[in-house]
């Protein structure tokens, strides 16, 4: 029985092919809209996945500024880009500088990666404002780790901005409830501002109003529908208030 075979090139030709689209899945889960606008990721020669690469770059991050070539101490190529990353802005707004530093520390490590297909493909990185350096080492391998690694960090800075926001916005919360109780009763509920607002409510409307509601952080209750039931039960409260003092005189 003959035996079939690939040829070297072929075989590049397939791992080319594969990275390209590992690249453009990438950059789908990031969000881009491949379906409208797909990206090509078939490559002739091991190589032109590159171009696949820097198209998922400009659609990830925008425009992305060649800012130095030449070559490394091994007299390798390298190439030096800016990547815009404004996010990082009001990243940073919600770190204190301790945090900030182990993140960007963090960051640095992960835009440091080898290429395993070939040991001769690097990448070094430098986070920088509201953007980051990287400096690729070496004429060509596969890029789909490169990116992977960007598109991670893209994502945990927006991740820690939602949390810090979400946490905020929780806090706020927090504050217009207890202030509510206050102001109508006279009365202080003790709670942590970092209580979940849930929380917070159920302890409020036991103390207040001797109604057994237990919330939960994972319950879904609109904020709009707490202030309705406590300004509601406070009112009956004032009511009762106004009451006593009308018997007592």
């Amino acid at each position: 029985m003959e035996r079939s075979y690939y040829c070297a090139e072929q075989v590049y030709q397939m791992q080319a092919t594969y990275d390209g689209f590992v690249l453009c899945k990438i950059a789908h889960e990031a969000g881009v809209d491949m379906v409208s606008n797909p990206i090509d990721y078939f490559c002739n020669h091991f190589g032109e996945q590159s171009d696949v690469f820097w198209e998922c770059m400009k659609r990830i991050f925008g425009e992305i500024e060649h800012t130095g070539e030449g070559l490394d101490e091994y007299s390798y190529e390298q190439n030096t880009y800016k990547v815009p990353l404004p996010e990082l802005n009001e990243f940073y707004m919600f770190l204190s500088e301790e945090e900030k530093g182990k993140y960007v520390q963090k960051f640095n490590k992960m835009l440091t990666i080898s290429d395993d297909f070939s040991c001769e493909f690097e990448m070094e990185g430098v986070m920088a404002g509201n953007c980051f350096y990287i400096t690729l080492h070496g004429g060509y391998g596969c890029y789909s780790p490169f990116l992977e690694k960007m598109v991670e960090i893209r994502n945990e800075v927006r991740e820690v901005i939602r949390a810090r926001k979400a946490l905020i916005v929780n806090q706020l919360r927090n504050v217009v409830l207890l202030k509510l109780v206050y102001d109508r009763l006279g009365v202080v509920v003790e709670s942590a501002m970092e209580d979940h607002v849930n929380v917070v409510f159920s302890r409020i409307m036991e103390r207040c109003s001797n109604l057994s509601v237990a919330l939960s952080p994972g319950d879904s209750f609109s904020f709009d529908s707490m202030l309705s039931m406590l300004n509601q039960s406070l009112d009956n409260q004032v009511a009762i208030q106004i009451k006593r003092g009308e018997v007592a005189a």
